[in-house]
C-alpha cells in the first residue's frame, strides 16, 4: 500500500497496544480551492480484531473533522443499491439487471454489505443516475466495475 505522503489525505490508524488493528484513509473535497468534506477512501483491518473498529475509527475522524469545521463527511457511491421504485425515464432492463446483481452478486462484491455500513451512519441519501444509449449497458456495468477497482 502506498503510504507516501499525498496532499489533504488524512489518516487514521487504530492499534490495541502494538498490535495493528485498522486504518481508513479518507481523501479531500475541494470547492473553491477549500477543503469542504472528506470521503472515506481506503479501509484495512486486521482480520484476527473481530469488534467493528471501522465505526470507531469512523467516528473518531468525524468528532476531528467537526472540530476543525467540516460540515458533512461523503461516504460514496453504494454499488448497484437501488430503490424499489420505476421512474419513467428509467430503463426496466439494466435496472432489473443491477437490482439482479444488488441481490445475488454478494460473493464478488460485498454489495449490500457496504450498503449497510453506510445506512448505519443516517445520513442523507442522493440518488445518482447512469445515462447510456443502449437497452442493454453491459459496457456501462462493466465500467462501473473497473470504477469501484472491482477487476
Amino acid at each position: 500500500m502506498n503510504m507516501d505522503y499525498e496532499e489533504g489525505t488524512r489518516k487514521f490508524f487504530a492499534f490495541q497496544g502494538d498490535a495493528f488493528i485498522g486504518l481508513i484513509f479518507f481523501d479531500p473535497v475541494y470547492s473553491n480551492g477549500q477543503i469542504i468534506s472528506y470521503v472515506p477512501n481506503i479501509s484495512r483491518f486486521n482480520p484476527s480484531f473481530k469488534q467493528g473498529i471501522f465505526y470507531s475509527i469512523m467516528i473518531h475522524a468525524m468528532d476531528i473533522f467537526k472540530k476543525e469545521g467540516i460540515k458533512q463527511i461523503h461516504l460514496g457511491l453504494s454499488a448497484f443499491a437501488v430503490n424499489d421504485t420505476n421512474s419513467y425515464f428509467e430503463a426496466d432492463i439494466p435496472k432489473k439487471i443491477v437490482r439482479f446483481l444488488y441481490e445475488h452478486g454478494n460473493r464478488i462484491y460485498s454489495f449490500k454489505g457496504i450498503h449497510f455500513t453506510k445506512s448505519r451512519f443516517r445520513g442523507t441519501e442522493y440518488r445518482t443516475f447512469c445515462s447510456h444509449k443502449g437497452k442493454l449497458p453491459f459496457r456501462e456495468i462493466i465500467t462501473l466495475f473497473k470504477l469501484s477497482n472491482f477487476f
